[in-house]
């Protein structure tokens, strides 16, 4: 129960652990992952089984607790998250984690460490676990104005203050099980939500995203579809992976003001920047595609006037490197949060989701290849 300052007995550990971890995602990809061959959720069971379950092996004493970053980890579980989602490395990270509504792995051994503190706390005094706790937590009264970071029992008493547990510390009375995994679950939870809605923040190429897709960490409900190429049409869109002008166009450092929608610049005589609200909502080149996806969500189908409006107003925010105002238009086609909406009908939605970024992806191609012989 004793980490040195040095933090080498978890170094260690950490290497070994990470090469056989790393080397059990290969196999995983393997298996189909990346490809689609499998549904996100078993995706998602043979990561934690398979992977995760290496790098959380005795995580709960093992880590020195310290607030350090477990790099390689981090890495390895942002890879599979990638794997499942089939996103590239230009996924922002906060984003890719919180489409599947995942925590950090740092996170998870804080859960872990604390599920076997309360196992201690419940544990009988006969027991010599429960003796060298007692003693080691002895240790840490007598030393108040020490910060003796050796001590486990240190880093679990800082790391329930910082969950605004503190108390459950002093008394020593834990609830019972059941209670203590929802009490855990609630207070990592909502100090994980907080730090990557703080990532988020500084990721300026995810403006319709923050704005108007996502508000919480929790998997999205898309990623239920069966068909792999749905999610993924959804998802690359959604993290700014797709095709449109204002994603390409910082791929090759082209100015955002000369990131226009090619058909409105050449048919409607408009400059317009091609981002997600305008492929989704404003461009007329897919108006046929448009009226059967708001059919198919039973949504009507915006002014054109008003849509205009709001995309000079975009257009005003991205010109300053601001954020982009909330889209009610665009929140009710990408975002079902808060809709009283059963598991059937969300899935209808989503699907008719895919189905009008594939075929709107599909027919702009089209124009392009043929404006480009013209």
């Amino acid at each position: 129960m004793e980490m040195e300052s040095g933090d080498f007995t978890f170094k260690y550990y950490k290497d070994k652990v990470a090469k056989k971890a790393r080397k059990a995602l290969y196999t995983v990809r393997a298996m189909g992952v990346s490809a689609g061959y499998m549904s996100v959720s078993a995706a998602e069971m043979v990561w934690k089984a398979l992977v995760r379950s290496l790098m959380e092996y005795g995580a709960a004493v093992l880590d020195g607790g310290d607030g350090k970053v477990w790099k390689e980890a981090e890495a390895i579980q942002i890879q599979m998250a990638r794997y499942i989602l089939g996103v590239g490395k230009q996924s922002p990270k906060a984003a890719t984690r919180g489409e599947l509504g995942w925590w950090t792995m740092k996170a998870r051994r804080d859960l872990l460490r604390l599920r076997y503190w309360a196992k201690l706390v419940r544990m009988p005094k006969r027991r010599l676990t429960k003796q060298v706790y007692l003693a080691r937590r002895k240790e840490l009264q007598i030393q108040r104005d020490i910060d003796d970071k050796t001590n486990w029992c240190y880093h679990t008493r800082e790391l329930l203050r910082e969950l605004k547990l503190g108390r459950i510390w002093q008394s020593q009375e834990v609830p019972d099980n059941k209670e203590w995994r929802k009490v855990l679950f609630e207070a990592i939870h909502r100090r994980e939500e907080a730090k990557w809605k703080d990532e988020l923040a500084k990721i300026n190429s995810l403006r319709c995203y923050k704005s108007s897709m996502k508000e919480h960490l929790k998997k999205e409900d898309y990623l239920s579809l069966d068909n792999a190429q749905a999610r993924k049409a959804i998802t690359r869109l959604r993290l700014g992976s797709s095709e449109i002008e204002l994603v390409q166009g910082r791929r090759r450092r082209v100015p955002k003001a000369k990131r226009i929608c090619k058909y409105c610049h050449g048919v409607e005589t408009r400059d317009t920047i091609e981002h997600e609200y305008h492929f989704l909502i404003g461009c007329r080149l897919y108006q046929k595609e448009r009226a059967e996806l708001y059919e198919a969500i039973d949504a009507n189908v915006p002014d054109v006037t008003e849509v205009h409006q709001f995309e000079e107003r975009m257009q005003e925010e991205l010109e300053e490197d601001n954020t982009f105002p909330e889209s009610n238009r665009l929140a009710a086609v990408m975002k079902t949060e808060g809709e009283a909406l059963t598991s059937q009908e969300k899935m209808v939605h989503w699907k008719a989701v895919a189905e009008y970024i594939q075929r709107a992806q599909r027919k702009r191609k089209r124009w392009k290849k043929e404006n480009n012989k013209r």
